[in-house]
């Protein structure tokens, strides 16, 4: 195997992933990656989860090209199933940050006055520890 030589066909496209996504920068960057993660990820994982055969169907209809569909064949659920679980296991960090700031989002939106935000991170703890002051 030593004397072997290798190559690597020119038509070979190498992507990074994340979570087993396409790593794109809104599945990088911090904010993004966890806005995308909890409310765009996981909801179209746990709809395919609930109901796969409309995301297979979808997915093979050329007039819904580029929709929020999962192209999985149904017997391959329990695969997505695991995905699905490992993100809610080893992202809980990504999944709590995301929701506090949806959470400072709608704080600012609720009791923005157009002053200051001084007392905002003492009226939503939460986002607090995420970011500073």
């Amino acid at each position: 195997m030593a004397d072997w030589k290798l190559f690597l066909r020119p038509k070979i496209i190498i992507e990074g992933m994340v979570d087993r996504f396409v790593a794109q920068s809104h599945t990088i960057a911090p904010v993004q990656a966890a806005i995308n993660l909890v409310f765009l990820h996981k909801p179209l994982l746990e709809s395919y989860l609930q109901s796969p055969q409309p995301h297979v169907e979808a997915s093979a209809n050329p007039d819904l090209r580029g929709g929020y569909f999962i192209n999985i064949r149904e017997d391959r659920a329990g695969e997505v199933r695991d995905l699905l679980d490992s993100i809610n296991r080893d992202r809980d960090d990504m999944l709590r940050f995301a929701q506090a700031i949806a959470d400072g989002q709608e704080l600012l939106r609720t009791s923005a006055s157009g002053f200051d935000l001084t007392p905002g991170p003492r009226a939503c703890p939460e986002i607090c520890g995420w970011i500073l002051m």
